[in-house]
């Protein structure tokens, strides 16, 4: 089963920063927008980015999410 992460980017110049994996592409992206709408809401000049990336096919040999 593939895996997606939910990637947190804060600028240009930071490291992306893993913050959750998913099942599926819609469920990451729906995490990013709950996040984001939730953040926004506390801190409405926040300046980030939320991105899903997938992580592999699902296939033996993929690699696993970061620790």
């Amino acid at each position: 089963m593939p895996v997606f992460w939910l990637v947190l980017v804060t600028a240009p110049v930071a490291t992306p920063l893993h913050v959750g994996n998913y099942p599926s592409i819609e469920t990451c992206q729906a995490a990013a927008i709950s996040t984001r709408q939730t953040v926004r809401a506390g801190a409405p000049n926040a300046n980030f980015q939320l991105v899903c990336v997938q992580a592999n096919t699902g296939k033996a040999g993929d690699p696993g999410p970061p620790e």
